[in-house]
């Protein structure tokens, strides 16, 4: 089963997506803080993150820097209201897989979502 892993310090944002995604039969999981999703991520190995920038602590790039140390193979689609060029430049750069801007439609991130299970099955056979 694919899993899934919500961050964002936005706790509506982060419910909501999780149990959207637990409805589209996905084990998904959240977090509220970029520790708290570190913790996740080394314990649960999430498939595909979906990760806000702005966030207090430990912002999302260092996040993403972090969730590429521990397996670089992670899907990871950054969700944020930054739509600064430079920062979008620097999440691909980082190995952000995909960039959504908030606010989003549910069905716009279920398809980038659904690619990256694609993905992923064709990189290995779930």
């Amino acid at each position: 089963m694919i899993k899934i892993l919500i961050v964002d310090d936005e706790t509506g944002v982060t419910d909501t997506l999780k149990g959207f995604f637990a409805d589209q039969g996905f084990s998904s999981m959240g977090a509220y803080d970029g520790e708290k999703a570190l913790s996740i991520v080394k314990k649960d190995s999430p498939n595909i993150v979906i990760l806000d920038i702005k966030m207090e602590g430990m912002d999302g790039l260092e996040v993403l820097t972090n969730v590429k140390k521990i397996d670089e193979k992670i899907k990871v689609i950054m969700l944020s209201a930054v739509e600064k060029r430079e920062t979008v430049h620097d999440a691909f750069d980082l190995g952000a897989e995909d960039y959504i801007f908030k606010p989003f439609r549910l069905q716009a991130l279920s398809e980038i979502v659904q690619d990256k299970v694609q993905q992923l099955r064709e990189e290995k056979p779930l």
